[in-house]
């Protein structure tokens, strides 16, 4: 169980209305039995929006006292199973499956709202990897229908009981009004833009960690629910990105191979060669890579020729079958395969066209171009206008103003960002190789037995796609002659099970743009700052404010010391960062506004 999710009263209720009514919303801020003051076990702690918090029963004495209203707070996400009612890229919480209609999903919101047709029933899937639940339908179920109340859209709120904003409200017992409610990191519906009666506006928390810093006043409703539709906390499972990354490679696999994940038919994949998939090479940085030639290239067309793609098989290292310290092996897309420097005598022949296989994603950053919710692989942001960011599909298609200068980011944490000439003055080159429409047969790390239909059989590839919860466009869907359709490794695990005999072309990419392999170097991933480390915030007025929203806030009292040094006094658990000052002003800092002194 995870705190952050979202609560309405469950079926052994006996608390009148200590909730606020029925149908009336909270949040689970504890769970019980982690620390001795506490809750005890199976229990939770519970803040409802009017700012009442109590102890309620998720299993203890064999009592359920809540039903979980929504676990997207939780970082609940569905990235491969698109919402057929709202068209929702990636099903944010609980995924709702049709049982009569092939391959149909609707969102909770979409549900809820009696989306498609009431008289089908449906199976509720809690995560990704948990097993469905099926729900009667929708029709036969109006008497179990209830409003939720709480803090909505539009309703009124003041302080709550984690407030630490100071007095960005107008001071104690001034109340605002919600006007948006968005994604806090990886907590799903968990920001929430609050407009305050002395005109300030700022975002704040409605379960990320477990913590809430509104109550509310006047609530307002958020849409209906079917209530013996939703899970019983205590018997439902709650998980998040982090734990099912977590997860190791086998057991996902097994439960793939047994069914339990109604995920694309990556299942038909595994067939023979399972235990070969097991035994794949360990992930590191960097293997599995998706590259291009580089500036100190200079092997001819040993690359297939400007612009055409390999993947990067092996890192450079100590050890009689490796490559050497500094060097990569490649397997290009026709099969070739050869070692390329990656800083061995200072030279660098490659330059990274996908990073996504690692499962790099920027996830609370939406991209400007195709709406697309978390931006994967490389993120690049306009320097020029404030929260314009396009993922490296739109970005190579000149969405935005190709006179605008963009900064580069490579993955969420990276310390080191590039500022990179315009597009308009800047040379595009034509990628080729393993993308849609390309001609492919079985490649070197082939462990399919006759899938194909046999050694020479060609097929063609459908899509790329994604392979497993963490690791993007690293696999490819594949037809054969025979009709039979199945999904390979295309870099995922540093394996490639494919080689390409007619390329086709996968879209543009400015050459000079993209990163060089073996010159920047992989995030760190400790954190950065501790208790008593002189820091400076480092950044200007306008990039300060876009950093703080949701973050601390922005005042006008910060801007005078920019580039004056101050002091680490705590570390807040979401990584934000308190620095006092020697004229006594304190504030809460994004760490990205911050350098050591």
């Amino acid at each position: 169980m995870e705190p952050g999710l979202r609560v309405v009263r469950g079926p052994d209720w006996s608390y009148g209305d200590q909730d606020g009514g029925e149908g009336h919303v909270g949040t689970v801020v504890e769970i019980g039995g982690q620390r001795g003051s506490g809750p005890p076990e199976k229990c939770v702690a519970v803040t409802w929006d009017s700012g009442v918090r109590k102890i309620y029963r998720a299993g203890h004495q064999n009592a359920y006292d809540l039903l979980a209203f929504d676990n997207g707070q939780c970082g609940v996400f569905h990235p491969s199973t698109n919402c057929d009612g709202c068209q929702e890229r990636g099903i944010e919480g609980f995924r709702w499956k049709c049982s009569v209609c092939d391959d149909f999903d609707l969102c909770t919101s979409c549900y809820m709202s009696d989306k498609h047709k009431t008289a089908h029933s449906f199976i509720r899937h809690d995560t990704r990897s948990s097993d469905g639940v099926g729900v009667p339908a929708r029709s036969n179920c109006k008497n179990e229908k209830r409003s939720a109340k709480g803090i909505f859209k539009d309703a009124t709120v003041a302080r709550g009981p984690d407030w630490r904003w100071d007095n960005q409200d107008g001071g104690d017992g001034k109340t605002g009004r919600v006007v948006n409610i968005s994604n806090w990191n990886r907590c799903f519906r968990g920001e929430i833009s609050v407009a305050w009666s002395a005109g300030s506006g700022y975002t704040y928390r409605l379960g990320p960690d477990g913590k809430v810093d509104l109550k509310c006043v006047v609530p307002t409703s958020g849409g209906n629910y079917y209530k013996s539709h939703l899970p019983v906390v205590g018997k439902m499972k709650v998980e998040t990105i982090e734990d099912e990354r977590a997860e190791n490679f086998l057991r996902y696999f097994q439960r793939a191979a047994l069914g339990q994940l109604l995920l694309r038919p990556l299942v038909d994949m595994l067939g023979e060669g399972i235990s070969e998939m097991m035994s794949s090479k360990t992930p590191e940085y960097g293997v599995g890579f998706r590259v291009v030639r580089g500036p100190d290239w200079k092997w001819e067309n040993q690359d297939g020729g400007e612009g055409f793609l390999g993947t990067i098989t092996e890192i450079g290292g100590p050890g009689l079958t490796q490559p050497p310290i500094n060097c990569v092996r490649v397997i290009w897309d026709d099969g070739s395969k050869n070692l390329y420097r990656a800083g061995h005598e200072e030279k660098f022949d490659l330059r990274v066209y996908e990073i996504g296989v690692d499962g790099t994603q920027h996830e609370s950053v939406k991209c400007d171009g195709c709406n697309v919710k978390a931006i994967r692989g490389i993120r690049w942001k306009c320097s020029e206008c404030q929260n314009s960011n396009l993922c490296s599909q739109c970005y190579s298609n000149d969405k935005h103003d190709v006179n605008h200068q963009f900064l580069r980011y490579d993955s969420p944490e990276a310390k080191k960002i590039f500022k990179l000439p315009k597009r308009s003055e800047s040379k595009k080159v034509q990628a080729m190789g393993i993308f849609p429409g390309a001609s492919v047969c079985r490649g070197s790390d082939w462990k399919w037995g006759g899938q194909d239909g046999g050694e020479g059989s060609v097929g063609r590839v459908l899509s790329l796609e994604d392979t497993g919860n963490s690791s993007y466009r690293s696999s490819a869907s594949v037809q054969w002659p025979s009709g039979s359709k199945n999904v390979y490794r295309l870099g995922h695990r540093g394996n490639v099970d494919l080689k390409c005999t007619k390329p086709t072309p996968g879209g543009f990419y400015y050459r000079i743009h993209m990163p060089i392999f073996g010159k920047e170097q992989p995030p760190e991933k400790a954190g950065r700052f501790k208790v008593g480390d002189q820091v400076k915030c480092s950044v200007d007025a306008l990039k300060l404010r876009s950093l703080q929203l949701g973050h601390g806030g922005f005042s006008m009292d910060m801007v005078p010391l920019i580039n004056i040094p101050g002091s680490v006094k705590s570390i807040d658990d979401d990584g934000d960062v308190v620095v006092v000052y020697p004229n006594g002003k304190q504030f809460i800092y994004h760490p990205d506004g911050l350098t050591k002194e």
